[in-house]
């Protein structure tokens, strides 16, 4: 016969297992917290002053700008930051961040333009497409979508996501709901109490794989998740020898940043989750803001910026 407290035990160290019999994955804690909205991805280029302007002569509605002490490119309320560095920094596609896009409300009329200035594209809008990736002179894939309410952005030509790879999407996916509280988009593929599904064969045209895949919103912006493609940076070309995902720090897209409220209780309220804290809040640079680096899936590096200015400094 079962005693209360052996029944206690057993029901404890069931709560530790998955109905899977992996750890289980612990809840949120309650309260106050995560996200608010994107922020801004921070590249690493040899020439900022360069790379901000061509994003600006590609898209006019953003403006070149100064956030932190660092060459910006604002658009609508997010940012893209760019670290000068002495040689051009590793574009591979073995990251978890694959590429950035904007809208676009006609896209084959944006490559006819584009590609007449002679921008390169690693990938046309074939007949009847809604997307095309153009290439910056740092070698970073940019795609233009047309614009739709499910792609994100707040307007027909805003910035309107960015676009992850996982070894586990959905799983991925779920950890940016259940730790940084951002908003669940379209799931494809998932299958009911699992998100490690086997990924879709490579049949896409450009060699690309489409499933499963996990889309959550921070704000307005779509963060979109894809199974990890192990393909040659900006080609259709597999890889050889695909290895294991790795950090982003010191790649041309080295990281992604979201706004929060208070990183210190961020801080304590992520630890508690057992997310690891590569660099505790701090202010940085010279805009008085307190910000932190954590850890994401698949090595990602993601940084927390804090809304509230310590030293009431404006933000740019």
């Amino acid at each position: 016969m079962m005693t209360a407290a052996k029944s206690a035990l057993l029901a404890a160290l069931a709560g530790l297992l998955s109905p899977t019999g992996e750890p289980a994955q612990p809840e949120p804690v309650a309260g106050t917290g995560g996200v608010r909205r994107f922020h801004h991805v921070h590249m690493n280029v040899v020439d900022p002053d360069r790379s901000a302007a061509f994003l600006a002569g590609i898209f006019p509605q953003t403006r070149v700008t100064i956030l932190g002490g660092l060459t910006a490119l604002r658009t609508e309320e997010v940012f893209i930051l760019f670290t000068k560095v002495d040689a051009p920094a590793p574009f591979s596609w073995d990251t978890a961040i694959w590429h950035i896009g904007w809208n676009s409300p006609d896209v084959a009329g944006d490559y006819r333009r584009l590609s007449a200035r002679g921008v390169r594209f690693s990938r046309v809008p074939a007949p009847g497409s809604t997307s095309a990736d153009l290439v910056t002179p740092d070698q970073v894939d940019v795609e233009l979508a047309l614009g739709l309410p499910t792609r994100g952005g707040s307007t027909p030509t805003a910035f309107n996501h960015v676009h992850l790879m996982s070894e586990t999407p959905l799983c991925a996916a779920d950890w940016y709901v259940r730790v940084l509280r951002l908003r669940r988009g379209h799931d494809t593929g998932r299958l009911a109490g699992d998100c490690r599904v086997p990924s879709a064969p490579r049949t896409e045209p450009g060699g690309l794989i489409r499933g499963p895949a996990g889309r959550v919103f921070a704000g307005d912006i779509m963060v979109v998740i894809y199974p990890y493609q192990k393909l040659e940076a900006l080609s259709a070309t597999p890889m050889k020898a695909p290895a294991p995902m790795a950090s982003g720090k010191g790649h041309v897209l080295d990281h992604i940043a979201f706004e929060v409220d208070d990183t210190r209780a961020e801080a304590k309220r992520l630890r508690a989750l057992g997310v690891r804290i590569i660099e505790p809040p701090r202010v940085r640079g010279i805009s008085g803001r307190r910000s932190m680096m954590i850890e994401g899936p698949d090595a990602i590096r993601i940084e927390l910026v804090e809304t509230a200015d310590p030293r009431g400094a404006s933000p740019d």
